[in-house]
């Protein structure tokens, strides 16, 4: 048993540790206040010192659809995810009222470029675990979200399903789509209906 690795870290608040510990499943608990606002090698009294990271090295790879070839690992650094999140915050007019809501994985380019979209903007986010057009939009609705970023495909069922059933309607100001090419009826369904 000494050879095994030791177990992964959760970073949550301190006042929450005791709610969502057995989340980590006897991960350690890292207070999130060792790591608020403090600069870079400072941390609260007893805690550990932690380095700014370098911004240009590699951060995660994520791979492409392979809707064009072969699925391609892609290179992201810090920088490069924070130069797309302002991107989108400029094209999407984005800001602290914002409510995105999240139908994309987490591990793909649309779910990481909307997390950090909403740290940067200090919007909220609001994830979905599962996918039913309906449900999705009466959830969307009781949120309040405001932007949807995705595939097509997503926003194309989400709005017949709006269609379909006008009482339930739509809270959404924005679509960021892409990953696929945009269908004609699907931008003169969002333009000309929503």
């Amino acid at each position: 048993l000494a050879a095994l690795p030791r177990p992964p870290r959760g970073i949550l608040p301190a006042g929450e540790a005791g709610r969502l510990g057995e989340a980590l499943g006897g991960a350690e608990a890292v207070p999130l206040e060792l790591f608020d606002g403090r600069p870079a090698g400072r941390a609260a009294e007893g805690g550990r010192p932690w380095a700014e990271p370098d911004r240009d090295r590699a951060a995660v790879v994520l791979f492409s659809s392979g809707t064009t070839g072969r699925p391609k690992g892609v290179v992201h650094s810090l920088n490069t995810l924070t130069a797309g999140a302002a991107n989108m915050a400029r094209i999407t007019g984005a800001g602290e009222d914002t409510v995105l809501f999240l139908i994309s994985p987490l591990t793909s380019i649309a779910g990481l470029m909307q997390v950090h979209l909403a740290a940067d903007q200090h919007a909220a986010l609001v994830l979905e675990d599962r996918f039913d057009p309906r449900q999705t939009l009466r959830r969307m609705r009781e949120a309040g979200a405001t932007l949807l970023g995705g595939a097509p495909v997503i926003a194309e069922r989400l709005l017949r399903a709006a269609t379909a059933a006008p009482e339930v309607g739509v809270s959404l100001r924005t679509l960021a789509l892409g990953g696929a090419m945009l269908p004609r009826p699907l931008l003169e369904l969002a333009t000309d209906r929503f």
